[in-house]
């Protein structure tokens, strides 16, 4: 991805930096002087060490890479209420020394300082990493709540882009904002599309069709960015939470979770159940009964738009369109299913 690219390479410059900054120091406190082996060795230490501190410092970037920008600005902040308090204590305590304007005062209070700013320092940022959702009067706390005008991004997962019907619903005006593929999903595709199983080769292939086709007709985005967290679905929520965005899917337990955490979730099956036209008690249909039921005396069949009916007397009518009256309807999680009788000729 490019912006890693434009990282490591901000990470090579940091390094021919610090290897130039050591060579300036190296030549200004020993000059190059009469013995040129000695000049030459401190060169090679202060190299070494400027290395060693500017490699240290890339791997702490590395290891911080996925942390909350909270979490920084948290420890930032206990930081700087670990000094002051520290300066304000330090300045109190010296006041009770006797001779205070000693060399053996200063030193004393040098100490003080010391010992009093690692111990502030360290209660500050535990406190505030403990507290910070609750510091919402301080300014690096204050939530300000973007005003989101119109609607919001949706993010697109996996079961979503394969399903295929994001497309439809771009086209058809129920989805008309800014579409979001997250890199990690994408990623998960790639994977998909080089399985070696036949199925979820051609799941991945197909998906990555749909990428496409959003990206040329529908302007979709491409988030390169990782997000902390484990697995796919723990990324997405993170990211819908930090960009305030939707998440698209069919993934029924991703819907589920992305709720419990209170993400809004827009789910291509609720909405083909929402709009399948409602059935009143007593309406007349003609159901061709495709199977025996579970129960004794049932039949089954299906609507044009796949909704199971079960009719009670058609067990031994298989395979014929019989007049039925609805008598009653269920809805669940896995869809809508009706109960009808056949129609008795009068």
């Amino acid at each position: 991805m490019q912006y890693r690219m434009t990282i490591w390479f901000l990470r090579c410059i940091f390094l021919v930096i610090s290897v130039g900054i050591a060579v300036f120091l190296a030549s200004n406190i020993h000059g190059t002087g009469p013995d040129a082996s000695e000049f030459s060795r401190y060169m090679i230490i202060y190299i070494l060490v400027a290395l060693g501190i500017a490699i240290l410092i890339i791997i702490v970037d590395m290891l911080s890479a996925k942390t909350d920008i909270s979490t920084v600005s948290a420890i930032v902040f206990g930081l700087l209420i670990g000094f002051i308090m520290a300066y304000l204590f330090t300045g109190i305590i010296t006041l009770a020394l006797p001779d205070a304007g000693t060399k053996e005062a200063a030193e004393v209070k040098g100490y003080i300082q010391l010992a009093l700013s690692a111990i502030f320092c360290f209660l500050g940022v535990t406190f505030i990493l403990r507290t910070k959702d609750e510091f919402k009067f301080l300014i690096p706390y204050v939530e300000f709540k973007k005003e989101i005008k119109g609607p919001r991004s949706q993010l697109l997962d996996t079961s979503a882009i394969i399903d295929g019907r994001t497309s439809v619903l771009l086209e058809t005006g129920f989805l008309y904002s800014d579409v979001i593929i997250p890199g990690f999903v994408l990623q998960e595709l790639h994977n998909l599309a080089d399985s070696e199983d036949k199925i979820k080769r051609k799941r991945g292939r197909r998906g990555l069709e749909t990428v496409q086709e959003l990206k040329s007709r529908f302007g979709a985005r491409i988030f390169e960015r990782d997000m902390p967290g484990e697995g796919v679905d723990a990324k997405l929520i993170e990211l819908a939470r930090e960009l305030e965005a939707r998440i698209l899917t069919t993934d029924f337990n991703l819907a589920q979770r992305a709720r419990a955490e209170e993400i809004q979730v827009l789910n291509p099956h609720e909405l083909s159940e929402a709009m399948r036209p409602l059935l009143g008690i007593g309406e007349r249909l003609v159901i061709e009964i495709i199977r025996p039921g579970e129960e004794k005396n049932q039949g089954i069949g299906y609507l044009e738009d796949g909704t199971m009916v079960v009719v009670e007397g058609a067990r031994e009518k298989v395979g014929l369109k019989l007049p039925v009256l609805v008598t009653n309807t269920h809805r669940s999680p896995a869809g809508l299913m009706v109960f009808a009788h056949v129609e008795q000729e009068s």
